[in-house]
């Protein structure tokens, strides 16, 4: 399984037949990249129209307004997160794979694939903050995956030498979540490690990750 697992990780998006559903996509589409550079106030709808190759008139028949739009973008994401972590955390999908293989296959799938992504940075913009309901609704998706993922690991305790398993896994998975955001270029705080590439920003995350643990082989 090495290499296998972490390379067939993708993000989860549904492909749509109909040729409504393709508009519907392609603003979707428009819209969340818009939002994700400009923020959703300075985003308009004519740039949103102009970016999918669509008529004003065309969004209109889709959304009722610009904010009805932001939500539907959010609402995808989350269906999406739900469908790759269900997908990732598939207890066959790592069968006979170790800690250091899961692990490794969650930080190149959120660095390289999620961090370039308009994804990572609409979800932590100010406006999804000030949208409570759609904030918590994310937010449950998350808590999802970090249980999940706990228990993945969990389940190779044979592996771990560190005294308390649990408290050990519950810093991991929160200590991964946060270097993963920390690495992507929209970060606007100093950073000493800007010129890893990512395989080698990966392998030192990783490292890090295995010597909490007392793994085996760190």
């Amino acid at each position: 399984m090495t290499g296998a697992a972490e390379t067939e990780l993708r993000w989860m998006r549904a492909v749509q037949q109909t040729r409504s559903k393709r508009t519907q996509t392609t603003l979707l589409d428009a819209a969340e990249g818009l939002f994700a550079e400009k923020g959703l106030d300075e985003t308009s709808v004519t740039d949103i129209a102009a970016r999918a190759e669509a008529s004003v008139g065309a969004l209109y028949h889709h959304f009722n307004n610009k904010h009805a739009l932001y939500h539907a973008v959010i609402e995808r994401i989350r269906e999406e997160m739900r469908a790759t972590n269900a997908a990732a955390l598939c207890p066959t999908r790592w069968e006979g794979a170790g800690i250091e293989e899961i692990l490794r296959g969650y930080l190149t799938f959120t660095i390289l694939e999620v961090g370039p992504s308009p994804i990572l940075r609409l979800l932590e913009s100010p406006d999804l903050r000030r949208t409570p309901e759609l904030m918590d609704r994310i937010l449950e998706v998350k808590a999802e995956f970090n249980q999940g993922l706990a228990e993945l690991l969990l389940e190779r305790r044979d592996e771990i030498g560190h005294p308390d398993p649990e408290v050990a896994v519950d810093f991991v998975v929160d200590l991964v979540a946060a270097l993963s955001k920390w690495r992507p270029d929209h970060v606007i705080w100093p950073r000493r490690t800007n010129r890893m590439s990512d395989s080698d920003y990966i392998d030192h995350a990783l490292s890090a990750a295995m010597c909490y643990l007392r793994t085996r082989d760190s």
